[in-house]
């Protein structure tokens, strides 16, 4: 395994970025290239990727937001309400990669930026079967989330700072 580096994601990724995305989600859930298009041109300072050898190997989007529960407006390519709370819309890895760390890389970059720029917490919704790998990182559950993006039931998920 090379180095995986972490970087914020860039208008000439997207192609490659939503393909690990739709590679790695059920269709109904994978986010479309347009939406992708629309966080790199507007969120992208939340939008980062993870890269081994300059191959795009994964990647972590997510947008600042005032509420600490997902919902699913915040899926869609248009403005939702700013705030201090960062909400992980997306962590997704190329599937023959994964079980490597990549993902937690990501995630411990993308916890360590929101300290950093002084946000209160992060926010995510996550299936049952990930609760606890979520938990490894810090965050509890808190409750059923409103969302039903993709048709299914998610968990909401809080780390706070």
């Amino acid at each position: 395994m090379g180095e995986i580096v972490i970087s914020t994601a860039k208008m000439e990724d997207a192609e490659e970025l939503n393909r690990i995305e739709c590679a790695a989600f059920p269709s109904a859930e994978a986010a479309s290239l347009e939406s992708y298009k629309y966080r790199i041109a507007n969120i992208s300072d939340w939008f980062l990727k993870a890269e081994e050898e300059g191959k795009i190997v994964g990647l972590i989007c997510c947008r600042p937001v005032a509420i600490e529960g997902v919902t699913d407006d915040m899926y869609e390519p248009e403005p939702v309400a700013d705030g201090k709370v960062i909400c992980i819309l997306s962590v997704a890895t190329e599937p023959n990669l994964q079980r490597r760390g990549i993902a937690a890389k990501l995630i411990e970059a993308l916890i360590a930026k929101a300290k950093e720029r002084g946000m209160d917490a992060v926010s995510l919704a996550c299936k049952d079967k990930l609760v606890h790998y979520y938990a490894k990182f810090g965050f509890v559950l808190n409750g059923i989330s409103a969302s039903e993006h993709g048709g299914v039931q998610w968990n909401d998920m809080i780390l706070r700072f």
